[in-house]
């Protein structure tokens, strides 16, 4: 393959990275639960404590108790290669406009209620590489809770090379109905772009033997409500419906005939939310996405229940739903990275497109409109590139990342590709991802 022309020079490039990450650099906390020279803490949660916006939460492999990030951006991710367990609910709240927190490489340990929960953030949370699962649990009054991820009012969220996996629904034997599956995502008022992802709802819970309740709905891929999502490259698997017994009254000679569970969707678009009582209206743009509904419930004596569909729409408000054509095209950056190694540049398309990498300081979440991703990029961008893909439509590209000066510590650099496809000639918004870079000394 011939060599890249660059754009903006690499030189110049590496430079405007180097003044970006030492403008925007932030503190390191090693969190190590073996307490191994170098390490800051044993936990996460006193590490998010003490950290500063900006500051790099780095976790050293090792099984980890839950946290919370409150009102402040912080990028929280495993080190390079190793295995991070987290155990519990991790949350996010009340992220102010103009911060990012990052969560990188992090995989559920024993389930919480949800695998993440974030809520109220005006600024951008970007989730890469994590492996979320939520506990089996019931309903809490008539709302689902046990999802993989569940978005609450979030204005700037992505979604990455995640596996998301909703808990299956629980019965409650004699006392009462059995219990839904939670979505692998649960979305409300939120602009979330999920890429390059598998998400899974649990099943529904069936009826004990010899009771005649119904067979509880399996869960929902990505159920969202109020909701404006972009979905390329990504798998969304619905939860069985339960199945549904019979309970025979012995004295009159009748039997009573429990229904069976409806069949969760891959993508569920939902118009009313119990929770504030009012209908929504919900915006989903879809490229490369591929869905299993979840089949219906068996019953016994009566209907058995409706398998779900690949992507559903309730009718009491109108939805805006595109579907684009084509292959998605993907990105990422491995990370961190130390200074004075190389950041490789992974992606993935058709043979011949040609590919940008670009880098800024700062995100956001903007829909162009036609496009399988936002603009996630805040500011002024540094360019690299093209490269053309070869013909596997793949290339990875080292680019050497500076040494940086002793007390630098870390900082993170939001990215994102961009496509000119080869077959259509159309420009394209492809994954983001994030780079943190850290000094090399650590």
């Amino acid at each position: 393959m011939q060599a890249p022309v660059v754009l903006t020079s690499l030189t110049t490039a590496l430079a405007t990275i180097a003044l970006a990450t030492t403008a925007a650099a932030g503190q390191v906390w090693v969190v190590d639960g073996s307490a191994a020279p170098g390490f800051d803490f044993l936990d996460i949660q006193p590490a998010v404590d003490v950290a500063a916006p900006g500051d790099v939460v780095l976790i050293r492999g090792g099984d980890y108790a839950t946290f919370a990030i409150d009102g402040k951006g912080l990028s929280v991710l495993a080190d390079a290669d190793q295995v991070v367990h987290v155990d519990g609910t991790w949350r996010v709240a009340n992220l102010p406009a103009g911060q990012l927190v990052v969560l990188r490489g992090l995989q559920t340990g024993t389930p919480g209620t949800q695998g993440l929960s974030a809520s109220s953030c005006e600024g951008s949370l970007w989730i890469e590489d994590c492996t979320l699962t939520a506990s089996d649990g019931p309903l809490t009054g008539v709302l689902p809770l046990h999802h993989g991820i569940r978005l609450d009012r979030c204005k700037e969220v992505v979604i990455a090379r995640c596996e998301a996996s909703g808990g299956n629904g629980k019965n409650l034997g004699s006392f009462g109905y059995p219990f839904g599956g939670g979505s692998g995502v649960d979305s409300f008022a939120t602009n979330v772009a999920v890429v390059d992802s598998v998400l899974t709802g649990g099943h529904g819970a069936s009826s004990p033997l010899g009771e005649s309740w119904d067979g509880a709905i399996g869960g929902h891929g990505l159920r969202m409500s109020a909701t404006h999502a972009l979905v390329a490259g990504v798998e969304t698997h619905g939860g069985y419906g339960g199945w549904a017994d019979v309970d025979y009254d012995t004295l009159f000679g009748t039997k009573n005939c429990g229904y069976g569970g409806n069949g969760g969707s891959g993508i569920y678009v939902e118009s009313y939310n119990p929770e504030f009582t009012a209908t929504y209206s919900s915006v989903l743009t879809v490229r490369d996405q591929v869905s299993t509904p979840g089949g219906g419930g068996g019953a016994w004596c009566a209907p058995a229940g409706s398998p779900g569909q690949p992507i559903t729409l309730t009718p009491q408000k109108p939805h805006s739903v595109t579907e684009l054509a084509g292959d998605a095209r993907t990105f990422f950056v491995n990370s961190p990275v130390r200074g004075g190694t190389d950041a490789r540049l992974n992606f993935a398309g058709a043979p011949g497109d040609l590919v940008l990498a670009v880098a800024s300081g700062g995100a956001t979440w903007l829909d162009l409109g036609g496009q399988p991703a936002p603009l996630v990029l805040a500011d002024v961008p540094i360019v690299l590139g093209p490269w053309q893909l070869d013909g596997s439509g793949t290339t990875i590209q080292a680019v050497p990342v500076p040494t940086q000066a002793i007390g630098f510590g870390g900082a993170t650099l939001p990215m994102q590709a961009v496509v000119l496809e080869a077959a259509s000639g159309a420009l394209t918004l492809a994954s983001p991802s994030a780079l943190t870079v850290l000094e090399q000394g650590l």
